[in-house]
Order: C-alpha cells, then structure tokens, then sequence
C-alpha cells in the first residue's frame, strides 16, 4: 500500500490516487511524495527508498535532533545521550507499536523528524524573541510556517502535538 501510495503520490501530485478513479486521496502526501520521488529519480527498485533508506534517514536525523534539544534544555551530561536513546527505544503514551520511531509507519517516523525540528525552532525563538528584532521574527515565523506546513503533509495527526506544545 505504501510504495504504490509513494509512487501515486510521485506520478500523479498529491491531489489524485490510483486507488480511486476521479477521487482524491490526501493521505501523508509529502513523506510518500518523497519516497515516491526519490524512487522515480533514482530509478531504484520498488521499496528500497521507503523500507531502506527512509528508515535510515529518520534514524539518523532523531539521532542528532533529540541530543541537541536535550542539550539545549538541560546541563546535565547524560541528557542528550538520554534524549537519543528515548526517541529511538522509548515508547509514548497511545503507542500502537510502543516506540517514537515506527519503522511500520514511514510517516510516523518523518513526522517525529519534522516534529522534533518544530520543537527545537520554537524553543530557540523563545529563548531568544527579545533580541531577534523585526527581520528575525518573520523570518521565525516563516520557518515555523514552513515547519508546521511539512509536519501537517506528512502526518497531520503529529499537528495536534505541535499546537499542544507551543501551547504549553
């Protein structure tokens, strides 16, 4: 279902499906639209962008997204490794699959990317809004527009975590 959504996706824009005549299915279109893409660019086989390179991706960046937010949050020496280890083997409140990164999801584990990404420009504009002045906040607020834009394309569920913590 997901290559042949990825390569739907990549083919034909995020608008038409070739699960449905004349129907539109708006389904996580910017991580499959990628996948997708990639595939068709690289002329690779079916599933080796969406089951073997994806995963990777999203590893590897989690990896070096958590410690850096841990570290910024936090002077304790093991935070980050702590943040790291979390995102990767930790499991959250509602977990199907009891982990962050869900290899079963390809969306899930881009929009824990995306998700983490959001959370570390919304903490440092925080931190900083009284000294980014006039061109520095628009220039925050398109990132973060950007931000939430891929967030929401790629899972729109993981939106509702994003409004909470900025919220909060």
């Amino acid at each position: 279902f997901f290559e042949a959504l990825a390569t739907s996706v990549a083919r034909l824009g995020p608008g038409s499906s070739i699960f449905m005549d004349g129907a539109d299915l708006r389904y996580h279109s910017l991580v499959y639209g990628w996948a997708g893409q990639l595939t068709l660019s690289m002329g690779a086989e079916p599933f080796v962008v969406l089951v073997r390179l994806l995963p990777i991706v999203a590893l590897i960046a989690a990896c070096a997204l958590a410690p850096a937010w841990a570290a910024h949050l936090s002077r304790s020496p093991w935070a980050p490794a702590l943040g790291s280890l979390l995102v990767v083997v930790g499991g959250f409140v509602g977990a199907t699959y009891g982990s962050v990164l869900n290899f079963d999801s390809p969306s899930q584990s881009m929009s824990v990317v995306w998700l983490l990404t959001l959370s570390i420009v919304v903490t440092l504009i925080l931190d900083r809004t009284d000294s980014l002045g006039r061109l520095g906040l628009v220039l925050s607020a398109i990132t973060v527009a950007a931000l939430s834009f891929a967030l929401t394309g790629g899972k729109v569920s993981s939106a509702a975590i994003a409004i909470a913590g900025v919220v909060v």
